[in-house]
């Protein structure tokens, strides 16, 4: 299938073309929302938002360490973390005005993918089932 996530493999030094795929092509087919994270190994509760510290239960304010350890061990699947932060996209862009276009069909549709991978013993890595938003393409 021409356009299965599955098919991009990205290792370091592999930047411009595999399989005659671009960068660009390669970001565009992974579909566009966002994790709000703060850099590995920094905790929240060092850290209070302007209103206040972040409600632990909210995936939004999760870490990227975090939602990539409940990821691997099954406690979090990607398609409940990706309607996750569609929705908060969803409740927070009007204002915020952050996203031109907002991929959701290919979002999930990625997600399914790496849910099923790793549902099966595929692992790919801390990324893998994590959704990504792409600036400026």
């Amino acid at each position: 299938m021409r356009n299965d996530p599955r098919r991009f493999r990205l290792t370091t030094g592999q930047s411009k073309r595999i399989d005659g795929f671009t960068r660009r092509r390669f970001l565009t087919l992974t579909g566009g929302v966002a994790l709000a994270s703060v850099v590995p190994g920094c905790s929240r509760d060092d850290h209070a938002s302007p209103s206040g510290p972040a409600p632990k239960d909210e995936l939004h304010y999760a870490t990227l360490t975090d939602v990539a350890q409940k990821i691997k061990s099954r406690e979090l699947s990607p398609v409940e973390l990706t309607k996750s932060l569609l929705s908060r996209i969803e409740a927070v862009d009007s204002r915020l005005k952050s996203y031109v276009t907002v991929t959701s069909e290919r979002a999930l549709a990625a997600a399914r993918v790496a849910e099923d991978e790793i549902a099966s013993g595929v692992y790919r890595g801390p990324m893998h089932g994590i959704p990504v938003a792409v600036k400026d393409l």
